[in-house]
């Protein structure tokens, strides 16, 4: 049996990211933009995603398992640097 706080954070669970606000830890959810919280890929990146496969509007419809750090910058974001740290989540 797993341990809970090893678990991905749910991306719809606000306050359990709140939480893990300056950490590094794996989440779970969709990607799209909320005013609560966002996976962002910067631009200079997509590139390395496109090659790997990833569309970024894809993952805004499809349920992800991504690793990052929890940021504070007008609302919550994981910024996902490297298409390895994001996989379908199931």
């Amino acid at each position: 049996m797993s341990h809970p706080n090893f678990a991905p954070l749910q991306l719809e669970s606000t306050a359990r990211i709140a939480a893990a606000r300056g950490q590094f830890g794996p989440g779970e959810g969709k990607g799209r933009r909320t005013h609560d919280f966002t996976v962002t890929i910067s631009k200079r990146r997509r590139r390395k995603f496109a090659a790997a496969g990833i569309d970024p509007d894809w993952l805004e419809v499809h349920p992800i398992r991504l690793r990052g750090w929890i940021e504070q910058h007008s609302g919550l974001v994981i910024k996902a640097v490297a298409p390895q740290r994001i996989e379908l989540a199931k």
